[in-house]
């Protein structure tokens, strides 16, 4: 289990809670033995069949709360082709893939079967799993959407639908889709909500499909990542800024670099590579199987430069020094310092990375 999820468990057991017990003996075998904060806190509402709308940054444990109350509530249902009872969405495949892979072992453990569902690959095989019965979808709503239109699946039998990091849904425009997917669901189906943060679009997805929701906290509104350390540099122009993120780029440990555009990640990997550096790259036009697949490459390949918004999620970045965000973006006035509870800029708060800012540059237009 990752240091992070180590100092987070509670005292209390998931007998406590009311997890049945081949469920326990699962997450036992995962050396799962105590919940985190946020499954204390939603657990016992979401498993009493209420909706619920939990509030938790990445990696508090949100995907075992959700997941836990969705396989105890269908393990007793029956299975038809291409009409699943539960239905979990989230905004990117990686992370689809993630809550895969954390759903599976409990699902098998009631007979549950689960797929995935989204794009950048073949239908075929999707198509097929769904066709052959599923229990539980886990899908990026632009494939689902896509299916759905084709008549290639029905949500009328959705008896439990989750919406995972529903501002991250938010921040890539899926919100439309979203809201379209689960006006196709049942209205008297229990709604789980997660996200990091509830801001005005999240509250119109609340407002129109929660009833009667619980609203369970475990951090604030703008809380940081307590084991990382933030950093701003100012610079003087472009080239002091290349020359910087050459740096940055240097040491001993293994490290990615973010950037706004996949150019700008292509060119910064060919600087690195005439500095006899061997980065890797990978952008948005990677195959899932690429990204993760970069990531887990030789160890001697230890600088990885990725473009911005891809989602590193389901890649193996464990082994990671440093993190580093090189901005493109021009800003008006010089930002002092990222400190904890601050509000930073979007795309700092997606990646809770440290900003590289040219200090003369101009207002961009917006």
């Amino acid at each position: 289990m990752p240091e992070r999820h180590r100092k987070v468990t509670t005292d209390k057991s998931f007998v406590d809670l009311g997890v049945r017990g081949p469920l326990i003996r699962v997450l036992a075998a995962q050396n799962i033995k105590h919940p985190f904060p946020i499954q204390v806190a939603t657990l016992p509402d979401s498993l009493a069949g209420r909706d619920v709308l939990g509030r938790g940054k990445t990696g508090s444990g949100k995907t075992l709360a959700f997941a836990i109350p969705m396989v105890s509530r269908l393990s007793e249902g029956k299975r038809r082709p291409s009409r699943p009872s539960g239905l979990v969405l989230a905004p990117t495949r990686e992370l689809a893939t993630q809550i895969t892979a954390t759903l599976e072992p409990l699902a098998s453990a009631c007979d549950l079967r689960v797929t995935t569902v989204f794009g950048g690959v073949p239908q075929t095989r999707q198509v097929a799993a769904l066709r052959s019965g599923i229990d539980i979808v886990v899908a990026c709503p632009g494939r689902l959407e896509d299916l759905m239109k084709r008549r290639l699946i029905s949500l009328e039998s959705v008896e439990i639908a989750v919406i995972d990091e529903a501002d991250h849904m938010a921040d890539l425009g899926f919100l439309p889709g979203v809201t379209r997917i689960l006006a196709a669901t049942p209205a008297g189906g229990q709604r789980l909500l997660f996200s990091a943060t509830l801001d005005n679009d999240v509250n119109k997805l609340v407002n129109r499909f929660l009833r009667n929701e619980v609203l369970r906290s475990v951090d604030a509104v703008n809380s940081s990542v307590s084991a990382m350390t933030h950093h701003v540099f100012h610079v003087a122009d472009a080239e002091a800024k290349k020359e910087l993120a050459h740096r940055l780029a240097s040491g001993t440990g293994r490290r990615i670099l973010f950037l706004r555009t996949k150019h700008q990640a292509r060119k910064l990997a060919k600087q690195l590579t005439d500095r006899e550096f061997r980065p890797l790259t990978c952008t948005a036009t990677c195959l899932s199987p690429r990204a993760t697949a970069t990531s887990r490459r030789s160890p001697r390949a230890r600088r990885g430069c990725w473009s911005q918004p891809i989602s590193p999620r389901g890649a193996c970045t464990s082994t990671m020094s440093s993190w580093w965000c090189i901005s493109i973006r021009s800003v008006s006035t010089r930002p002092t310092s990222i400190v904890p509870g601050a509000r930073r800029a979007p795309e700092a708060r997606a990646t809770s990375s440290p900003w590289c800012y040219p200090s003369s540059a101009r207002t961009p237009k917006r």
